[in-house]
């Protein structure tokens, strides 16, 4: 983003879930067993555990554009199944997911219509490399869109 010239003070930071969910896996190396700590997906009870953050943050906020990173991003706040690799640099204007109420475990959608910009994880560079050159592409996009 601050390649593109977005300064930090237009852009506020926000996350599905705000712990990152770990996965643990013992691995044998060099006749060592050896347990690692990995990132995973994290489970639908997570994300809504930790919706109503998000949802209180983004109703505060009042961005102008969300901008969704990844594929649980994507789906958290808008409930679309559409691969990110299918959503990703595409604008789309719509409702967002809530949480129905406290203590419920589902969501339903905002009366207020959002301007949201869905693209990849940062992190997906370090798997697919090829990918820094589209995260940069959009991050021109979102720009311009911010600056309209």
């Amino acid at each position: 983003m601050e390649r593109a010239g977005v300064n930090r003070s237009e852009v506020f930071i926000s996350s599905s879930v705000r712990s990152r969910p770990y996965q643990y896996k013992t691995k044998q190396i060099r006749g060592k067993t050896v347990t690692k700590k990995y990132n995973r997906t994290p489970t639908k009870a997570e994300i809504l555990a930790h919706a109503p953050v998000l949802d209180y943050e983004i109703a505060h906020a009042e961005p102008d554009i969300l901008v969704t990173l990844g594929k649980i991003g994507w789906e958290r706040v808008t409930g679309s199944k559409e691969k990110i690799t299918e959503a990703a640099g595409k604008l789309v204007e719509q409702p967002i997911q809530q949480l129905k109420s406290l203590g419920e475990d589902s969501f339903i959608f905002s009366e207020k219509i959002y301007r949201i910009f869905p693209t990849y994880h940062p992190a997906s560079v370090f798997y697919n490399p090829g990918l820094r050159p589209v995260i940069e592409e959009h991050a021109y996009k979102i720009r311009e869109l911010l600056h309209r």
